[in-house]
């Protein structure tokens, strides 16, 4: 059995700077444990120590192993301490009735960050350090158009080297940050007869802060049509990526350390009822 106290602090603060804008800040602390189930699903064996270690005699003569086998590997042996996320946060809202939006920065540290490190396939911590920005703005041109957008931005370092310090250029991996930039810009149309239509151009930038794991970016084009009918039903209908345009998936191939396509044009539809 597992068993973990600690205690977390939070607090906030919000001032109405106008009856229309608001200025807000506030610290948080998270605590967490590793999801080391997203390692071992992907993890290999490292030396022959590890493989004689849980198979034995039973793998001879493949490797001179001595010992009984176990057929395990040790929890402790790869298992990371808990770990305390300390987020600061502060930025502006506001709303003109038909003008509304945000902006915020933030800054992340933990001293027991977890990385997956694909090339020697082992989990590591250490000091890191996060932050980014983030806006969203609207626009209610008339009834019938709104026009909006977002644009978000994250970086982060950690101590790669483990000296104690987070150097200059010891930028997380990117199976941490896949992209730097994203970015939103849409459309919404409204019809009389309670049907919507929203086109949006998605984008991101990749990242090539990592020598030789550069990661491209791409700009996708996405629509999607809402039909809401009178008994509270909703039908919905959408594609994204109408042009099937190929890139590669910076989540996953990040995460893979290959490159990954991303999906081609996709098509879904949901029909809802509220009862």
């Amino acid at each position: 059995m597992l068993r973990l106290q600690r205690r977390h602090v939070q607090c906030w603060r919000v001032f109405d700077i106008t009856q229309e804008l608001q200025a807000f800040g506030n610290f948080s602390q998270g605590f967490s444990l590793t999801d080391i189930g997203g390692f071992t699903r992907r993890a290999g064996l490292n030396t022959n120590a590890e493989t004689c270690d849980a198979y034995g005699t039973s793998i001879r003569p493949l490797l001179p192993c001595t010992n009984a086998p176990d057929y395990r590997i040790s929890y402790a042996d790869i298992a990371p301490e808990p770990q305390v996320v300390n987020t600061w946060e502060g930025g502006l809202r506001g709303d003109w009735g038909n003008v509304r939006g945000g902006a915020s920065a933030y800054l992340s540290t933990s001293d027991n960050g977890v990385n997956y490190d694909i090339a020697a396939n082992r989990v590591s911590q250490q000091k890191e350090r996060i932050w980014g920005f983030e806006a969203n703005a609207e626009y209610d041109i008339n009834e019938m158009f709104t026009l909006g957008g977002s644009v978000g931005y994250v970086e982060g370092k950690y101590d790669a080297n483990r000296d104690g310090k987070i150097g200059s250029n010891e930028y997380l991996p990117n199976n941490r940050i896949p992209t730097t930039y994203k970015g939103l810009a849409y459309v919404v149309t409204h019809f009389d007869n309670n049907l919507t239509l929203r086109t949006e151009l998605e984008m991101f930038s990749g990242r090539d802060r990592i020598a030789s794991q550069e990661l491209d970016g791409a700009v996708l084009a996405n629509i999607g049509v809402t039909k809401k009918f009178a008994g509270g039903q909703e039908l919905n209908f959408a594609v994204r990526n109408i042009f099937d345009t190929y890139y590669v998936n910076p989540t996953a191939s990040a995460t893979r350390g290959a490159d990954v396509p991303g999906l081609g044009r996709t098509i879904a539809a949901s029909f809802k009822v509220t009862f």
